[in-house]
Parts: C-alpha cells; structure tokens; sequence
C-alpha cells in the first residue's frame, strides 16, 4: 500500500483513477503513463511524466510485477479495493487521526504550487478543469500568511508617504464640497 500512497501524492490523482491503472497505460519510452478518458472522474485523460518520486515507484511495481495481473496496483494479484479502513488505521497508528485519503490530492495541490509550478500546469497534473475546483484544493493555512506578510515588510516598493486619512479627506474635500 505504501506505494499507491506515495502514488497518489506525487500524482494528485485520485484513488479511483489509480486503482485502474494498468501496465498498457505505461510508455517506458516516454516514460510516462496515461490515464485513460473512461477511468477519469471528469472524462478528461491526462498524461504523467514520471520523473523522479514518480519514477522511483513505478520502478518498484515494475519489479514486482505479476504476469498474471495486469493492474500496476494490486493486492497479490488482485485488483485495489477499498483500503479506507487500512488508511485509517495507519493513520491513527502514527498519530494523525481523521486523515482522509483525499487529503493526499490537497497536499499534492500545495505541494506543486509550493514548489513554484505556475496553477494551469497543477491543474493539467491533477485534473482540475477550472480554477475555482484548484482553489478548493489549495487551502491556505497560517505558515502562508506568515509567509506572505514577512514579504510585505521585506518590500521595498514605493518610497511614497502615508498620509493619515483624516488629513487626505480634508485635503480632497468632501463630495458636496466638490459639487457631487
């Protein structure tokens, strides 16, 4: 199971999609695997470059490949079931209760725009067909808008003045003075 987790993360793909993935869906030319229209959530195929993590575990399902079994994921041979209950226990076990396996999607979202990949790239990778479903995946959290201000203060920008607001209405005037 190990492996379709790390999967899921690096991929942003949802466990669905994963648990269809098939060794004819794996170019080792390209070094990439296709999700095919039919086994995606929103009918959209997509393709994966594997690089890296990525690469690391189909690597590893290469090497315990089953003839007999044309799944890249599989139980001894067997297609992917449910595994929630294994992923809850798992979870309890190293101290992060109330995880869901979804939550790997949010966190692979995070990830790759921590990471300084531009959002229309994410969305291509994970399968978001709009902005708005993007954004429900990207939740910000305090470490972000810690990180956000420290680059507000660090900000040279304009060397312009602040000018307290009473000041700067009294200066403009009020609208009826201006003739509004």
């Amino acid at each position: 199971m190990a492996d379709v987790v790390r999967f899921l993360f690096w991929s942003a793909w949802r466990v669905g999609e994963v648990r269809t993935l098939q060794w004819r869906d794996y170019d080792r030319t390209e070094q990439t695997l296709r999700l095919r229209p039919e086994h995606s959530k929103n009918t959209y195929g997509r393709v994966l470059p594997l690089v890296g993590e990525l690469d690391a575990i189909i690597a590893r399902r290469l090497e315990a490949r089953r003839l007999d079994c044309p799944f890249i994921f599989h139980r001894n041979g067997t297609p992917l079931g449910d595994f929630r209950k294994a992923w809850k226990r798992a979870c309890a076990e190293i101290g992060l209760a109330g995880r869901l396996i979804h939550d790997l999607g949010r966190s692979a979202v995070r990830h790759l725009i921590g990471a300084g990949v531009d959002p229309h790239t994410v969305m291509a990778f994970s399968g978001h067909r709009t902005p708005s479903m993007l954004r429900r995946y990207h939740i910000l959290n305090v470490d972000d808008l810690r990180t956000a201000a420290a680059k507000g203060s660090a900000y040279g920008g304009s060397s312009g003045q602040v000018i307290p607001l009473a000041e700067f209405a009294s200066a403009k005037g009020t609208r009826r003075e201006r003739g509004e």
